[in-house]
């Protein structure tokens, strides 16, 4: 992480990197500007608790380990601004005060330490790629029920009732995330002294336990497949095409804008927090589904699939499932958007692609060494992957 001496005009020239992200450390104990591969500016704080680290042989005390804290981002939060919190942070960390957990103490007990404020807490100090997921969840699924309640009042018996509705609804995954962020949640809380004790730790429940599917379309139901979203209106049917095409993830493809077309490479541009890499990522399209873009009605908004002139995304949920089922009848039953990306990964070895182009063709990052040197993009070899497995659709479907 380079250091130097900061200043408005040093951060205004500071060049933008190409994908990722860039680190500048100012000469203020523990200051941080971050800056993105979009352009923006982000402040944080690097400090380390003394006393968290026990002590030494002789009595002294040790620091903790390494924790962040954000500020905000610039220009919002000025140069001199982020200068005067650093300074008061790393200072309360020499006290052996943390100032993560206390602002969190502090932001939790204005509020009673409700779950829907808690939740939020942790939101914001977060620092993951799912957190749009993770807010979604607790916004959808979690607050409404719970939200209002404080923390301490909330018994096990309370969550298992909350889950009980969903896999009696039939919704067992939306239960199992619900599990998954109330999990995390508790253990921020109880971590933070909101809580006595963390209720979810060895929480059990088979009914919601995830099961891998292993369902692969056979050549009828892929046609049934192709052929039904065929006579359904836009934005579905050409979703549900270009999804079984291309591989891409449901709600990588839905939520895409025009801006993200790259048109020179004919493909899909995903920056890094789109992706489930959290890398940025061009996808090919082949042949065929370029054609189906192509053949797409463009509005002012800038989103490709929308049911409102492209200001908002399409709801690529249960409705659009609900369509499919009814379309396809009994030629194809039991099968979910996922699968399509499923068999379209399970086909291309038979087609003579080999299975690294395979695994990147579904944007699966190279595990170990691979992974971290081959820096290659393959971009040739997934076009012809995505090519031939077009060609194979569209001789099913007789296009």
């Amino acid at each position: 992480m380079p250091k130097k001496r900061l200043t408005d005009k040093a951060i205004q020239n500071l060049p933008v990197p190409a994908t990722g992200r860039e680190e500048y450390l100012d000469d203020t104990k523990g200051l941080v500007l971050r800056i993105s591969h979009t352009g923006d500016k982000a402040w944080s704080v690097i400090y380390r608790v003394l006393g968290e680290g026990g002590l030494t042989d002789t009595g002294r005390e040790l620091r903790g380990k390494q924790k962040r804290i954000s500020l905000g981002a610039y220009p919002a939060v000025s140069l001199a601004e982020a200068r005067r919190k650093a300074f008061e942070m790393t200072d309360k960390a020499d006290r052996r005060i943390d100032p993560k957990i206390e602002q969190a103490q502090v932001v939790a007990s204005r509020y009673d330490g409700t779950l829907a404020k808690v939740a939020n807490t942790m939101m914001d100090l977060a620092d993951i790629q799912s957190i749009a997921t993770m807010r979604s969840c607790f916004a959808m699924h979690i607050i409404p029920t719970l939200g209002p309640r404080p923390m301490t009042e909330i018994r096990l018996a309370d969550i298992n009732a909350l889950l009980d509705s969903y896999v009696a609804s039939g919704r067992a995954g939306t239960a199992r995330e619900i599990r998954k962020y109330l999990t995390r949640l508790w253990g921020f809380a109880h971590q933070r002294d909101i809580v006595p004790a963390n209720i979810m730790l060895g929480m059990r429940r088979k009914d919601i336990s995830y099961k891998p599917r292993t369902r692969v379309l056979d050549d009828d139901e892929l046609k049934a497949v192709w052929q039904a979203a065929s006579a359904l209106r836009y934005p579905f049917g050409p979703l549900i095409q270009l999804l079984m095409l291309t591989g891409l993830r449901k709600n990588e493809l839905a939520r895409a804008t025009w801006d993200e077309i790259d048109l020179t490479r004919r493909g899909l541009l995903l920056q890094a927090d789109r992706t489930k890499t959290s890398e940025p990522i061009l996808s090919p399209f082949s042949d065929a589904a370029w054609a189906i873009l192509q053949s797409l009605p463009r509005f002012n908004g800038p989103y490709i699939f929308s049911t409102t002139g492209g200001r908002v995304p399409m709801s690529a949920g249960t409705k659009m499932a609900d369509m499919l089922d009814e379309a396809c009848g009994d030629a194809a039953e039991d099968f979910t958007m996922h699968d399509l990306r499923r068999t379209l990964r399970t086909r291309l070895p038979a087609l003579g692609v080999t299975p690294d182009i395979a695994e990147r063709v579904i944007n699966h990052k190279p595990k170990g060494v691979i992974g971290v040197y081959d820096l290659y993009a393959y971009l040739p070899e997934r076009r012809e992957a995505v090519n031939r497995y077009a060609a194979h659709v569209m001789e099913l479907v007789g296009e």
